[in-house]
């Protein structure tokens, strides 16, 4: 039989008799939640290595009902009790903790021994490096930005001038949609990747001053966002969330690059702000640009404390109890071998070089070969939308984008040196205290102040 891929691999299978029916060896590997990156890694691997069988779990479905803290209770316990997974995704878990107790294998002997032949992005690399072992390193990796007309980000060098920003587009454009924010969340996810990475000093303790000064930020981009919207934008916003809540509570359209950018096409914003997940949302921000209501646009980084962040995808770490390392240190190399990293899908960005050129060409496979001609129509986007019984349709043609604009995105991607791990336990506490405070329901001192009550007990924990 057939099967297809993500990036236009087609590979056949077929019967033979000399093959063992059951795999030698089992390699156990773990994520918290689905990865699909791992997924079809799992496949490319078992294909190419049939007498080994990779035994995947995901944490959260074989849990249930349960909670994420009752998945990771049982993970650890697992791994205390020396039975836990061979290989780790460690999106979600606490790394931190594992780095401390030891938890994680120095995987940099794999590493140097892919690189012989294959290189890594070095930057990203070497972000993982301490005191000179490496106990992790991602599959792949994305970027927050914001998307406005050049004129608009002129000042912009930091948080605060991003909110200057803001406040100056509110005072020429009143009553106007300046960026959909269907929710304070949406604000946060767009905010925190280059900020929280700052929050806590090198003592490990929580900085008070970095905290304070990122409320304060917010929230002038948050009521220079809702100031003045007419009641109609208002109910809109309420319809979308009710729409695209999710079993996690997440809005599906969250931090939607992408599809902010093709709202400012259509006239109805003028930013646009969030995380860069795929070659193809680049491509269709550099082909915003090109359109009539988009000349004149640009994207950049979000500029926060931690303005060269990025999130990492697809973690990857290897139990240092396991007693097959060295099965898991080849599963690695194989998810990081140009081959499997040229085909990632659905979300991040290589951390393979060729890899990576190889992703950009097809713009995570959305490209097909005859029309990869830099500069070049390669297809259309739209979407229509119904505005109280009046039918809008938006179509933007797409572009590959030329050699100019992707050496200056390579050059972006090679200029990040901080890895955002998420803390989900300070996180939620900074996210209570900056909802009440940005509803002005409380002080910045106060919700600073709950903010390093509820850190105290979580770091003691």
């Amino acid at each position: 039989f057939l099967a297809a891929f993500s990036g236009g691999r087609l590979s056949s299978f077929a019967y033979d008799p000399n093959m063992p029916s059951t795999p030698s060896q089992t390699l156990s590997a773990y994520s918290l939640a689905e990865n699909d990156i791992l997924r079809q890694a799992i496949t490319c691997y078992q294909e190419a290595n049939p007498d080994v069988y990779v035994e995947y779990r995901v944490g959260l479905s074989e849990e249930g009902g349960a909670t994420r803290e009752d998945a990771i209770k049982k993970l650890n316990t697992e791994i205390m009790a020396g039975k836990g997974p061979d290989f780790l995704v460690l999106d979600g878990l606490p790394v931190d903790s594992y780095k401390e107790k030891g938890v994680l294998l120095d995987i940099s002997p794999y590493l140097s021994e892919l690189e012989t032949q294959e290189k890594l992005l070095a930057n990203i690399k070497e972000s993982f490096v301490e005191d000179g072992t490496i106990s992790m390193i991602p599959a792949a990796f994305t970027l927050q930005m914001y998307y406005t007309n050049q004129k608009n980000m002129a000042d912009v060098s930091d948080l605060s001038t991003l909110a200057d920003m803001f406040e100056r587009l509110r005072g020429e454009h009143p009553g106007e949609e300046l960026m959909e924010l269907y929710s304070k969340d949406m604000l946060f996810d767009a905010l925190f990747p280059v900020s929280a990475p700052n929050w806590i000093m090198d003592t490990g303790e929580l900085d008070p001053e970095k905290i304070t000064d990122d409320l304060t930020q917010m929230k002038r981009i948050y009521d220079a966002c809702m100031e003045g919207l007419p009641n109609e934008v208002l109910m809109k916003y309420k319809g979308y969330l009710e729409q695209g809540v999710n079993s996690s509570d997440k809005v599906s359209a969250y931090n939607d690059l992408g599809g902010g950018a093709t709202q400012i096409v259509g006239g109805n914003v003028l930013v646009s702000m969030g995380e860069l997940t795929n070659g193809y949302n680049y491509g269709l921000l550099q082909s915003v640009k090109r359109q009539k209501g988009g000349v004149g646009s640009q994207m950049e980084q979000i500029p926060g404390s931690a303005a060269d962040s990025f999130t990492p995808v697809a973690l990857m770490g290897i139990n240092a109890a396991s007693q097959k390392s060295d099965l898991a240190g080849d599963f690695m190399q194989s998810i990081l071998s140009k081959e499997v990293q040229s085909t990632i899908y659905p979300i991040g960005f290589p951390v393979n070089e060729v890899g990576l050129e190889l992703y950009m060409e097809s713009l995570g496979g959305r490209v097909p070969e005859s029309l990869r001609n830099p500069g070049e129509p390669y297809g259309s986007y739209g979407y229509s939308t119904d505005e109280d019984g009046e039918i809008k349709v938006l179509i933007v043609d797409l572009y590959v984008p030329t050699e100019e604009e992707t050496a200056e995105f390579y050059d972006t991607l090679k200029s990040l040196h901080t890895p955002y791990l998420e803390n989900a336990a300070l996180e939620e506490a900074v996210r209570d205290a900056a909802e009440v405070y940005l509803d002005g329901l409380c002080s910045l001192e106060e919700a600073v102040n709950a903010i390093r009550e509820k850190s105290a007990i979580i770091m003691a924990e």
